[in-house]
């Protein structure tokens, strides 16, 4: 079935379920609205069978003339990770499936006018308890704690600057990320219910991070 855009009531229903608590404060994250509405809505689409059309990104392939100096360093001069991108412009469904993601839902997630993103089902196509979202956008860790939400640092040898932070106040949300000099690559994940715990919530979206790194890193 081919992805329709879904109403409104549709996703707030579903939007509804996944806080106990009306009183959630999203305004002060709004930035965050977004995200958090495409991965709800995501939820819902995937119960319903609902799916993108398309579940085979077109790759691109970045090209770069090297200068003698380029050509001796051993840094690729064609790094994907240089400036922000689509993720799924230049990843495959089965790159992004060997990461651990699922299913395409939504192949180009809109995230406002600094966001490109597409969002994903779980890995088990019979778990509907959560949803990914992989983005690139021009935030930094700075702007996301000044949205007064708690960031953690995840690094790793790999990664030392990567780390995670909440999206909402209560939700069931973690969004991991690295910042580049352009912005940053996340890998958001939501599940429904309340309650804020890093330790459960965010070890598979830093997983997950780690992997499509390495998977970019290794574009030609």
């Amino acid at each position: 079935m081919n992805f329709r855009e879904p109403t409104p009531n549709f996703c707030s229903l579903t939007l509804m379920s996944a806080f106990s608590r009306p009183s959630l404060r999203l305004q002060r994250s709004g930035y965050f609205m977004r995200r958090i509405w495409l991965l709800v809505c995501g939820i819902a689409l995937t119960v319903a069978g609902c799916t993108s059309g398309s579940t085979t990104p077109t790759t691109v392939t970045v090209t770069a003339t090297p200068t003698s100096e380029e050509a001796a360093s051993t840094e690729p001069t064609n790094d994907i990770l240089a400036s922000q991108f689509h993720p799924c412009e230049v990843l495959t469904q089965e790159q992004f499936e060997e990461v651990g993601l699922g299913v395409l839902i939504v192949e180009d997630a809109y995230l406002g006018s600094t966001g490109l993103g597409c969002s994903f089902g779980k890995a088990d196509r019979e778990d509907f308890s959560g949803t990914w979202l992989i983005s690139t956008d021009q935030a930094n860790r700075q702007f996301v704690e000044n949205q007064d939400l708690e960031t953690l640092d995840w690094g790793s040898n790999d990664n030392p600057d990567l780390y995670v932070h909440q999206m909402s106040e209560t939700g069931r949300q973690c969004e991991a990320a690295v910042d580049y000099d352009w912005g940053r690559l996340t890998v958001d994940y939501l599940e429904l219910g309340e309650g804020w715990e890093p330790e459960i919530l965010c070890s598979d979206a830093v997983e997950i991070l780690e992997n499509l790194i390495k998977e970019l890193r290794g574009i030609p």
